[in-house]
């Protein structure tokens, strides 16, 4: 009996997935043309973008991390006032590089439009080689 329980959760489950399955229509591309492949930069420009933003999604994720340390850390405690304030420490300064993190995009942003390039993109599509006119 254990035997055709089991076999009847893993083809449920089997199914479950199968009818999840979408149909998928390639797109056709002519032979020997390659525009842009997924996963790279048509120019500098993109790529420093690109760069800056996984940057940032990264930093903000450890940002995260560091906070949910920190109220684990309090949670944990105990009642124990030295624990509780290095726990509380700790969350303070994830909120802090929350605010920096956040506060030099926004200062990114605005030299930019103060500048009048609009984005990092369009900035550094102006950067031209030493002795080219």
């Amino acid at each position: 009996m254990k035997k055709l329980t089991r076999l009847t959760t893993i083809f449920s489950l089997g199914s479950l997935v199968l009818s999840q399955v979408q149909p998928v229509f390639a797109q056709a591309i002519s032979p020997g043309v390659i525009e842009n492949p997924p996963g790279y930069a048509p120019d500098l420009g993109s790529l420093v973008t690109s760069l800056i933003s996984v940057v940032m999604g990264i930093s903000v994720l450890l940002v995260f991390a560091y906070l949910v340390w920190g109220a684990i850390e309090w949670i944990s405690a105990g009642g124990d006032s030295g624990k509780v304030e290095k726990a509380r420490n700790k969350m303070m300064q994830a909120v802090i590089g929350l605010l920096a993190l956040a506060a030099s995009y926004a200062i990114l942003q605005l030299a930019l439009k103060l500048l009048g390039l609009g984005s990092l993109n369009n900035s550094i599509k102006l950067i031209k080689p030493i002795g080219s006119s």
